[in-house]
């Protein structure tokens, strides 16, 4: 089956590190159980609002500009969700403390409201704290994400090609008639043929594309199948359905 490459691609593909605003988010995640090969595959200097952002040596903090004044702005009322999913990707070993404190100089927006985040993931960490980000928190990082890639894009939209708003858009609409089937499979893979678990897909997608809440959804739908056992193997037709929609979903994120 296309799936089992296609998770294969997903958990093992190495992962920029978290700067700003991950650009376009997406491990390889499944074509979808869908494993199409979600993971992105995008130069670490790229930061949330998907502008390139040029290394910057040294640790003398850069003077706030009015681009960053501005960037701050959007991101502050996430800052705590920003926060919390750095510890997530410290949880999964997609990055670590060390690797953040070294790079957030080079995310977009101030170094002080860069570093704020950096104190905060840390103590959360350092606390032993269990957090998560929910479905309606991830909407609101994304739409603080979305506003800075308009910032500095003059207020207008990208291209669709180069869009990945309107691509996860449309990935997740592509998902959505899946989804139960989509956490089944899952559900099956990990208990049943036992090879991948519940962890590293839990890990591997906070790098997948499509909607980070879709996202979020239905890994909380696979722990929910394996705690009430429903983690029947696919039927034929579902499993073509699957690589249907496996196939629509490669051919965006190509």
């Amino acid at each position: 089956m296309k799936h089992c490459f296609f998770i294969l691609c997903a958990l093992f593909v190495a992962v920029p590190l978290y700067a700003g605003v991950s650009p376009d988010n997406g491990p390889g995640r499944k074509g979808n159980g869908i494993t199409v090969n979600r993971e992105k595959k995008e130069p670490a200097a790229k930061n949330r609002s998907s502008a390139e952002v040029p290394a910057r040596s040294g640790q003398a903090e850069k003077p706030v500009s009015d681009t960053d004044a501005e960037i701050d702005m959007l991101q502050f009322p996430v800052r705590d969700i920003r926060a919390r999913e750095l510890v997530l990707k410290i949880k999964y070993k997609r990055t670590s403390l060390e690797e953040l404190k070294s790079s957030y100089k080079n995310w977009l927006g101030s170094d002080q409201e860069n570093k704020a985040v950096i104190d905060l993931t840390e103590k959360y960490v350092k606390a032993g704290s269990t957090v998560t980000v929910t479905p309606e928190e991830w909407d609101r990082l994304e739409e603080s994400n979305h506003k800075i890639s308009l910032f500095l894009n003059g207020g207008r939209e990208k291209p669709a090609s180069e869009n990945r708003f309107l691509k996860n858009r449309k990935i997740t609409e592509l998902s959505l008639p899946v989804f139960e089937i989509d956490a089944r499979y899952w559900a099956w893979r990990i208990a049943e043929a036992k090879d991948v678990t519940f962890e590293q897909i839990a890990g591997s997608s906070l790098g997948w594309v499509g909607e980070r809440s879709y996202n979020a959804r239905l890994v909380s739908r696979i722990e929910e199948n394996l705690k009430t056992g429903n983690t029947r193997k696919l039927a034929d037709w579902e499993q073509k359905k699957l690589d249907e929609v496996s196939e629509k979903i490669s051919e965006i994120v190509r």
